[in-house]
């Protein structure tokens, strides 16, 4: 299943049991782009009495990393050159003559 997919669902779960449980309306748009409603949504969920709404809240806000703040890393590595390796120094420019018009 596409992450997207699977992201959006885990919302709508969360959605439909802060309704059912608490009667709370969430708006799913909002909660996709404005941080501060996100987290107090998922505070909410956290602070409830439900098992199930806990879990989704927990769920959400592991998926979602922009929740949290934190970002995933990426591994970037670099070309490190070795020390048993000779350095190559570039060649001067040769005044030699190469090619001809007829080639």
């Amino acid at each position: 299943m596409d992450a997207d997919f699977i992201q959006l669902q885990m919302v709508t779960r969360l959605k439909l049991q802060l309704k059912r449980r608490l009667d709370i309306k969430m708006d799913i748009r909002q909660f996709m782009v404005d941080r501060v409603y996100a987290l107090e949504m998922l505070r909410i969920a956290d602070e409830s009495d439900d098992e199930d709404l806990i879990m989704y809240a927990i769920q959400v806000s592991g998926e979602f990393t922009w929740l949290s703040g934190k970002t995933k890393a990426k591994v970037v590595a670099h070309a490190v050159p070795s020390l048993n390796e000779p350095v190559q120094e570039p060649k001067p420019a040769s005044s030699q003559y190469l090619y001809g018009t007829r080639g």
